[in-house]
């Protein structure tokens, strides 16, 4: 009986629509990710590292279709009033839920391997890299289907089957299915999953209860392969031990006790029905007085009756829903996943350093899963809405009755926005309460309004599509996939097209992405437009809807009316306006090119140019400005001069003059006595020929005017924008060039060998460094803004007057500066303070006074700490400068005599704590030393330019902190940028250089340089280290131009011989080590000493690219350190040298260690830290392992 009941499920559910359509959905999605699916530099597409993850991602999906096929498996029977009958037949308890749930099961699996399937058939297909891929096999996708997916899908099947068999309710199946989203998404959020956007990186010994918590399996999997290389993650499978295997077998048995739960709690019993409410007859017994029929003369206001009965229903409907156990359930869970997520992303803020909790920080926290989330919400409970009555049987008695299809329609869209608002007003009353708690009033409560606006109304519009494909489908879950189908949509046209165009797909969330200076966001009118454009959409979808309105047992067009028709020549009309408006001003008013496009333009412009590189030019010397701001018309104009001279030696006959590319810009260039002899729309390129040739020393001049208009419907440049109120634009990149410009090349490796371009290369090696001739000019501005702003560049402020309603700023720098600068503008409050004849000034919004002490405090110390041991600052004034959170893609940005810092990452952090990392204070230190380490000494453009500038401020700020916090103030900080530069050098797209040769490799010259400069610290001491870099300042500033070498070569010169091959580890080498303390053993000796015999396994790794990895033993020696109880060192560390990988040493205490620490200072570059110490003796009695 069994058999033949489990192989009836089977059938039935793939005869099943739903079910076919998801399976030919998984296919597909598994076929697009094939093209997609990353793991880092050198780490194919079809490796098993990328098909784990890649079945992860598509295991995760499953819960939706589960909620779908659950209804089907348990809940059949009551939907078509069979409950009575199956419950009489012959078939046990056990029978009835092990087929069903098991079928349930079989059939998930089913479904998610035709997304494996998909992945694997992909990535043969024609049009994929064959660089790309490896040898194609078939056990990396079934192992990762049986270890991955499998458990994932018993796990959604069991918490979405035990709800829907216990509950016997379709809403708390949906309940469960959405739940197990917002569970998934607390516990990576809380364990620091690299699958959420604002992650952090745990250290090793803090991930076993993150992989603990996650239920799919993903953490446990990213903490298996964390520090794997790309030859691993190539060819290794995932190992069914530790975290991994614990986490699969806990889940497992989590899902098989869900089922027994199920097992236990369920009866062959109908659900008794709640308690009836009060009657609403007329009270007592008295019998109604009879008396002949008089007709009554009714009179009809058509319009009202029809509202009141739209509203009754409404108010039917709302009590239905909102009193709901599974409502209620999914209230209280957004409630308190908001909570978690708030306190995550404030509280925790970044590096553990929390947020000011400001609203406009809160609101992309909140918008994040109601975008996200949200529509998974609204699908399943307006689905459950659009079949309210066919759900409970009165279809037929409510379709014969005279209320109009529309007020039937218009109540439900009423019920959705209901429940679409009582969501939003959750998580805004959770945000506030956060507030009050954290003892903040909050500032500008007001924009808490705009998540109705740019949550609300998207999801009332979907609301819109789901009533529609609901009203259209023949069953319930039919209509819900097609509802995830047409959420999916947006993204499917993108993906074909290769195109993100912003009308792309039905449902719109403008980025609330706010920013507290200016208290607004980006996008503007452009998201008005672009939300108007899909509520004309949805218009025309309600029209639809309320023509084809399902009234009785078919499907009529007895909808057709005045008001249908009239609802979709408006939602047509404006559909088409707002579209055409919107395309007009992207496409035409704004250049917009996809990715594919823009990397043909990209290539065919170094293709055509290249060979300007080569060709000489002249040096510009000077250049003035004369820049207005138009904030409200989020436009600026430049009217400017370059003086140029030749220095090249020969005679310059022509010039090339181009204009960086732009949305909404215009442009006129005049050379001073040249002609235009050519002009190069495509690339704004033009050429000049002098009337007489540029001679060695000959100087010329030219001016241009230049207007840019930056609007809301080009995507957002967060080095060149104009808001009402603030303005942050880096000038140098987006003003006239003379020659060549290299930042418009094409520098994706993949991308450049599809169009036939030979290797990017950003700067020249080290053995072809070329001959850089002097380049710094001079720089003079004048600024003008409105009233009420203030607009700030380099240099010393020479003057401010107010003239025809503008305010002007007149800035001009002392000294001849490299050609970078960069202007911003807002509404500033200065603190400002006089600290060894530098005007030291912080500009900042009004309210955003926090750090202001803090910053002022950091620089003054700074600069006295740099001045005094490398050289003295050569100007006489320091600004800091706040910018919009819209620049957040970095922390600062530092040029001569003025640091711009964004909001968020330097004003808003909560630094009130004295006992916290004061992140604020290392920041500024950093920001300053680019005064000396890029500003006075300038590297060649050459490799390891970025570890003479970025890595030896990652030094001066370490030592200029330890110097205000003490000496162990960096201990946990270091330990993150360890953690952070072994975490993102797996996922690199070129190969990692050691830092003499490093290129742009953030985690490299940021991260690893932070610990290799510790180490330079720890090793020859702070004195020393200051003495070289010292010497190496003074002898190659500005107008050397050095490389690492040169820094190099003074570094052994002051460093003892003995040390130059770990030196050389640091600094040339890419060399990482894997050191473990096995255990120790103490024997007490005469005299009151104890000899300890310790076991340790050293590993040298040397190398990551593709001709493989050097592996032995460490020759140089190594720290081993005692400590008693309390965590007191015992003597000093002992250096130790071992002749194997793995190998025992001895040494002698003078008293009985408590534990055994092997390199306790962190000399040694190595992943995993935790098995360096050792608690206790606890040395086995066994051979060294060699």
């Amino acid at each position: 009986m069994l058999i033949r009941l489990f192989r009836f499920e089977i059938e039935l559910h793939l005869r099943q629509t739903a079910v076919r359509l998801s399976a030919l959905a998984f296919f597909l999605l598994g076929a697009l990710m094939s093209f997609s699916l990353h793991g880092g530099i050198d780490v194919w597409l079809n490796a098993p590292f990328s098909i784990a993850f890649g079945t992860g991602i598509l295991s995760l999906a499953s819960p939706f279709a589960l909620a779908v096929f659950a209804g089907n498996a348990i809940l059949r029977d009551r939907e078509h009033g069979m409950e009575e009958i199956v419950y009489a037949t012959a078939v046990t308890r056990f029978q009835y839920l092990v087929s069903r749930g098991s079928g349930l099961v079989v059939v998930a699996g089913l479904v998610l391997g035709c997304g494996v399937l998909g992945l694997f058939l992909g990535s043969l297909l024609p049009n994929q890299d064959p660089e790309s891929l490896g040898p194609h096999r078939i056990w990396p996708y079934l192992q990762a289907w049986l270890t991955i997916g499998l458990p994932n899908v018993l796990f959604g099947a069991a918490a979405i089957f035990a709800a829907a068999a216990l509950t016997r309710s379709n809403a708390a199946t949906y309940v469960a299915a959405v739940t197990l989203y917002l569970l998934y998404m607390l516990g990576s959020m809380l364990g620091n999953s690299p699958l959420m956007a604002q992650s952090k990186i745990l250290p090793p010994e803090d991930m076993a209860p993150a992989v603990l918590m996650d239920p799919y399996g993903m953490i446990a999997l990213f903490e298996q392969t964390r520090y794997w290389s790309f030859v691993e993650k190539n060819t290794q499978l995932l190992a069914l031990e530790g975290g991994f295997l614990f986490n699969r077998m806990m889940w497992t048995a989590f899902s098989l006790s869900l089922f027994c739960y199920v097992y236990q709690g369920f009866s062959f019993r109908k659900p008794r029905p709640r308690k009836a409410g009060p009657s609403m007859g007329i009270p007592g017994d008295a019998p109604l007085p009879l008396g002949p029929y008089v007709p009554v003369p009714v009179t009809v206001n058509r319009w009202g009756a029809h509202l009141r009965a739209a509203f009754s229903k409404v108010a039917v409907e709302t009590q239905v829903m909102v009193r709901g156990i599974p409502f209620v359930v999914m209230l209280l869970l957004g409630v308190f996943f908001v909570a978690v997520t708030i306190y995550d992303d404030i509280s925790r803020g970044e590096l553990n350093t929390p947020y000011l909790p400001l609203t406009s920080l809160i609101l992309p926290v909140l918008q994040d899963p109601l975008s996200k989330l949200g529509p998974l919400v609204v699908l399943f409970f307006v689905s459950e809405l659009a079949w309210f009555e066919r759900g409970r049987g009165v279809a037929p008695i409510v379709d014969a009755t005279a209320v109009p299809s529309g007020a039937m329609f218009l109540a439900k869209l009423l019920v959705s926005g209901m429940l679409i608002g009582v969501l939003i007003l959750a998580g805004v009353l959770v945000a506030v309460a956060f507030q009050l708690l954290n003892g903040f009033v909050p500032r500008r409560p007001e924009l808490y309004l705009n998540l109705f606006y740019a949550a609300g109304l998207p999801l009332l519009c979907y609301a819109a599509w789901v009533l529609c494909v609901q009203n259209l489908s023949p069953n319930k879950y039919l209509g819900m996939i097609f509802g995830v189908m047409v959420l999916l949509s947006g993204g499917v046209l993108r993906r074909l097209s290769g195109l993100d165009h912003p009308l792309f797909g039905p449902v719109f969330f403008p980025d609330l992405n706010v920013s507290d200076m200016i208290g607004r966001g980006y996008g503007g009118a452009a998201d008005h437009w672009n939300m108007l454009f899909r509520v004309g959409l949805a218009g025309m979808v309600c029209a639809l809807t309320l023509v084809f309105w399902r009234r009785g047992a078919r499907r009529r067009t007895g909808g057709l009316s005045y008001g249908s028709v009239g609802l979709a020549a408006l939602g047509t009309l404006v559909f088409l306006g707002t579209g055409g408006y919107v395309f007009y001003r992207v496409n035409y008013l704004n250049t917009f090119r996809g990715e594919e496009r823009d990397a043909d333009w990209r290539a065919q412009y170094e293709r055509t140019y290249k060979y300007l590189a080569e060709e000489p030019a002249p040096r510009i010397s000077d250049i003035q400005l004369n820049v207005d701001f138009y904030p409200d018309e989020r436009r600026y104009r430049v009217v400017g001069r370059y003086d140029f001279v030749n220095e090249t030696g020969g005679v310059i006959e022509r010039i090339v003059i181009g204009v960086p590319h732009q949305n909404r810009r215009e442009a006129r260039v005049t050379v001073a006595h040249a002609t235009t002899v050519g002009l190069d729309e495509t690339f704004s390129m033009e050429t000049y020929a002098f009337d007489h040739p540029l001679r060695p020393g000959d100087q010329g001049s030219l001016t241009f005017e230049l207007e840019v208009t930056k609007s809301g419907f080009t995507d957002l440049d967060p080095e060149n924008y104009v808001l009402p109120g603030a303005a942050y634009v880096e000038l140098n990149k987006y003003l006239p060039a003379i020659g060549y410009d290299r930042s418009v090349e094409l520098a994706d490796p993949h991308e450049r060998a599809k169009r036939g371009l030979g290797p990017y290369r950003e700067m020249a090696t080290l053995e072809a460094v070329p001959e850089v001739r002097p380049h710094h000019l001079r720089f003079e501005a004048v600024l003008s803004t409105p009233p009420g702003l203030a607009a700030v560049t380099l240099g010393r402020l020479v003057r401010a007057w107010d003239r025809d309603g503008r305010r002007y700023f007149h800035y001009r720098i002392a000294r001849e500066t490299a050609n970078h600068f960069a202007v911003a503008v807002g509404r500033y409050r200065q603190a400002r303070t006089d600290h060894r004849d530098v005007a030291i000034s912080v500009w900042t919004a009004e309210g955003h006074e926090a750090n202001v002490a803090t910053v002022l405090e950091a620089a003054k110390a700074s600069l006295d700490y740099f001045q005094d041991q490398w050289g003295s600052y050569p100007y006489d004034v320091l600004r800091i400068v706040e910018v919009p959170s819209f620049s957040g893609a970095f922390a600062a940005t530092s040029y001569p005599t003025t640091i711009f810092a964004v909001e968020d990452r330097f004003f808003l952090m909560d630094q009130s704590d004295p006992a916290d990392f004061n992140l604020v204070y290392r920041r500024t230190a950093h920001e300053i030393a680019h005064q000396w380490w890029g500003d006075q000494l300038e590297p060649a453009p050459a490799e390891g330019y970025r570890m003479l500038t970025e890595t030896l401020a990652k030094y001066a700020e370490m030592v200029a902190y330890d110097a205000a916090f003490g000496p162990s103030a960096s201990d946990d900080y270091l330990a993150d940028m360890v953690d952070l530069y072994f975490f993102y050098r797996g996922y690199q797209t070129e190969p990692e250089n050691p830092l003499n040769r490093v290129g742009f490799q953030p985690y490299v010259y940021y991260f690893k340089g932070g610990h290799a400069v510790h180490v330079l610290r720890e090793l020859l001491g702070e004195g020393r280290v200051n003495q070289v870099l010292q010497t190496f300042f003074q002898r190659y500033r500005y107008p050397a131009r050095p490389t690492s070498t040169d820094f190099l070569r003074i570094l052994y010169d002051h460093a003892p011989a003995d040390l130059h091959v770990r030196l050389r580890d640091l600094f040339e080498r890419v060399v990482t080590f894997d050191l473990q303390l096995k255990g120790y053993a103490v024997e007490a000796l005469p005299e009151g000493r104890y000899q300890v015999e310790a076991d340790i396994w050293a590993l040298r790794v040397e190398g990551v690219d593709t001709e493989g990895l050097r592996q032995g033993p460490v020759a140089e020696w190594l720290e081993l350190a005692a400590y008693r109880e309390d965590g007191s060192l015992i003597g000093k560390a002992h250096r130790v040298s071992l002749a194997e990988v793995r190998s025992r040493v001895r040494i002698e205490l003078e008293e009985e260690p408590a534990a055994l620490v092997l390199d306790p200072r962190g000399l040694m570059l190595e992943a995993n830290r935790a098995d360096n110490r050792v608690a206790g003796a606890t040395l086995a009695d066994e051979s060294p392992v060699h």
